[in-house]
């Protein structure tokens, strides 16, 4: 179980985030997805397990790990292999090869962000109708990965906004939101950060938003 140290947090996603859980965080650009994930990251490697961190970004944001990881980095280093997703058919196939990387220390993937390259495949001319079976199939790959395999699965993913209704939700909400156990939005209101818990099987804490702030060394979540 892998916890940030805020006890209202960790307990409202039922102790922390552990193996078998796959979660969803969500929000706006800028709002500390990206670093949320990579904080996980270096929790999970600092406890000595292994993590697979795929990145849709260009380039990855190497020294914001390094940032995260302080001193601790040359340790933490070894146990975080980063693959590059640079379209959504090569995201669709790293996922497939998953499996061929776990090994009995391995035990959080994450996935920044996994709407990116389906948004892309869309701009393109990919039919969204293809485009969301295809996500349902990345999605439902990565479910079994967690069950089977105990291991916990990180996604993030970005809003779009719905002009009839004049609210922001996540892409492909439907595929999005049927699969992970754990759904995290992060949203920013005037000068503050805060993260609402949508989706937990600690039930009561749906609902929950807490304060936070993005530093240097990663998410910090306040009283």
């Amino acid at each position: 179980m892998i916890r940030v140290g805020h006890e209202k947090f960790d307990r409202a996603l039922n102790g922390g985030i552990g193996e078998e859980d796959l979660v969803l965080v969500y929000g706006e650009a800028g709002t500390g997805k990206t670093t949320l994930l990579m904080y996980y990251a270096y929790l999970c490697a600092l406890s000595r397990f292994k993590v697979i961190f795929l990145s849709s970004e260009k380039p990855f944001a190497i020294e914001r790990l390094v940032q995260i990881s302080g001193r601790k980095w040359r340790e933490v280093s070894r146990r975080i292999s980063v693959m590059l997703i640079r379209s959504f058919i090569e995201q669709l196939e790293l996922i497939e090869r998953l499996e061929h990387f776990i090994t009995p220390s391995l035990k959080l993937i994450a996935i920044d962000t996994i709407t990116d390259a389906y948004r892309e495949s869309i701009s393109e001319g990919v039919s969204p109708l293809r485009a969301n079976k295809c996500l349902n199939r990345q999605m439902a790959m990565l479910y079994e990965l967690a069950k089977n395999k105990s291991l916990i699965v990180m996604v993030s993913g970005q809003v779009r906004e719905r002009p009839e209704e004049g609210v922001e939700e996540i892409v492909a909400a439907k595929v999005m939101r049927f699969w992970p156990n754990k759904i995290i939005r992060l949203e920013r209101i005037g000068g503050k950060r805060y993260a609402v818990i949508e989706k937990t099987p600690a039930y009561k804490y749906v609902g929950l938003r807490i304060s936070f702030k993005v530093a240097e060394r990663g998410i910090y979540f306040e009283y």
